[in-house]
């Protein structure tokens, strides 16, 4: 803690939880060396939100209902031996659109075809649309395509469009 110290005996850290974008929250912190303790307070505006908790304003998909950090078969999603907790599990062909008000500046995105089609023959790619324009366009992924990265800026934009194509198949 200060300028002598050398270690961190004990510390805490409180995170408030579910707080939407655009809302504050506060971080509290503890710290304790072996001659002093000392306390914190942060404000911090939420400037992260999954998809997957919140709504779109529209889909449409060839089959099935999106998984809400699931797959479509409502599995845990895996890509490439990697379980992720967050995320939406779709069918190709699927357009979703969500509303964004201007209140977000990137995208961020792990894209591919999930492992519990492992040995089939599907393959997709992955658009994303902000206000009309396309932002990204990936090449046609397949079961054995490692994990692709979305990573665009969206400062400004009104509304975001995903889409899934069943790349002419």
């Amino acid at each position: 803690i200060g300028p002598n110290s050398s270690s961190i005996y004990s510390h805490s850290i409180t995170v408030v939880e579910n707080a939407a974008p655009g809302e504050l929250f506060t971080l509290h912190w503890v710290i304790t060396d072996n001659t002093q303790t000392a306390q914190a307070g942060k404000k911090f505006f939420v400037t992260e939100l999954y998809l997957s908790d919140t709504t779109y304003t529209f889909v449409q998909m060839d089959w099935g209902t999106v998984g809400k950090d699931v797959s479509i078969d409502n599995h845990p999603i895996k890509l490439n031996g990697t379980i992720y907790e967050k995320g939406l599990g779709t069918h190709a062909n699927c357009e979703m659109r969500y509303n964004l008000d201007g209140n977000f500046t990137r995208f961020i995105s792990n894209i591919g075809v999930d492992d519990e089609v492992d040995g089939s023959p599907a393959s997709v790619t992955f658009q994303v649309w902000a206000d009309g324009m396309q932002l990204y366009n990936s090449p046609v992924m397949y079961h054995n395509t490692p994990t692709g990265l979305i990573d665009v800026d969206i400062t400004g934009k009104n509304e975001l469009k995903l889409i899934v194509t069943d790349a002419g198949d």
